[in-house]
């Protein structure tokens, strides 16, 4: 199961927009074009599946009134022929309407388990109390340290394939290393060389990013519906064709060995490096575009002739070229 595209209406930066969703996709853009609005959706949509309060008129798009006429929603599809949409009447609470849902309610408990991360290093980095019941990230990162406990005590060989990725990844790390600190859990590294501890305090935030990149993609339940929000900030270039095989780890888990179902994933990037890799995958990128108040999406195998535009170059110089699109309006 996964999500075949999303349809806006009156949703923060889109009037009225359709994302199409594969397996993986990576949007791109200029910053405001509404990438962070687009997986901002997978949140919402969450949330309102998992009965949290939301409240949807606030999310109406620049420009239009929050009355009857220019209610926001989001709308679904799936691949395998299911839809629903969530609305919210005035003075309700945002929630689901179901068109076709042929699996009795499958769909509704799989958008449930949906997740965005907008990773921050600081958060990564802080101790977690031992009496917390954190058993999963928070969308910041925050619970690492716990969530790796849990991961080493009750996935031990999950956590070794963790270790082996950090080594591939760090190879100046050997080990990840769970100590009691202040009566909190902490997260520390263990030196390849000399075998001394490092606490999460002193790595460096792209050593504490590449870490909370890593468990996400090692979890042995993740969410359904991975969003992430530029998971090669902070990272060197040269780490980028890792970053692009663990989140391959998510979505195509049988090539690794693995006996779960795929994870759908929706990844945002500004960088023409990170873009390159998927140059023979142009059917998961999307480009997002604001014109005056709104913005689109646009598949960039949908754009004529992009097979001619790219022959011969690289991906990630055509877009950065503004030829494809995507990038900040000259003033």
């Amino acid at each position: 199961m996964r999500l075949k595209s999303i349809h806006f209406s009156n949703y923060r930066a889109f009037r009225s927009a359709v994302l199409p969703l594969e397996q993986l996709t990576v949007l791109i853009g200029a910053n405001g074009s509404g990438k962070t609005s687009a997986l901002s959706s997978i949140s919402t949509l969450a949330e309102i599946m998992r009965r949290n309060p939301i409240n949807l008129w606030s999310m109406n798009s620049i420009g239009t009134k929050p009355d009857g006429n220019n209610a926001p929603s989001l709308s679904v599809t799936w691949d395998n022929g299911g839809s629903m949409r969530a609305v919210q009447a005035l003075n309700q609470a945002a929630q689901f309407q179901f068109d076709r849902d042929p699996l009795g309610g499958e769909h509704a408990n799989w958008i449930a388990r949906g997740r965005v991360f907008t990773l921050d290093s600081e958060a990564i980095a802080e101790p977690v109390s031992l009496v917390s019941s954190t058993l999963e990230l928070r969308d910041d990162g925050y619970g690492l340290p716990a969530v790796l406990t849990t991961l080493q005590d009750r996935e031990p060989e999950q956590f070794e394939e963790l270790n082996k990725a950090l080594k591939n990844w760090l190879p100046e790390y050997d080990r990840i290393v769970l100590d009691t600190v202040n009566s909190k859990r902490a997260l520390q590294l263990r030196t390849a060389t000399g075998k001394h501890r490092v606490s999460a305090s002193k790595l460096s935030d792209g050593t504490r990013l590449s870490l909370a990149l890593l468990t996400i993609c090692h979890l042995p339940e993740p969410p359904t519906i991975v969003g992430l929000e530029e998971p090669d900030y902070g990272l060197h270039p040269r780490l980028l064709r890792q970053l692009k095989d663990s989140l391959l780890r998510l979505t195509k888990p049988r090539e690794f060995g693995l006996e779960r179902e795929p994870v759908q994933v929706v990844v945002t990037t500004h960088s023409p490096y990170f873009l390159d890799l998927f140059k023979d995958e142009l059917e998961s990128i999307v480009i997002t575009q604001r014109q005056d108040l709104s913005s689109s999406f646009t598949r960039l195998k949908d754009l004529p002739h992009v097979d001619e535009i790219i022959q011969g170059v690289s991906l990630g110089e055509m877009w950065y070229s503004g030829v494809l699109g995507g990038v900040p309006e000259k003033v």
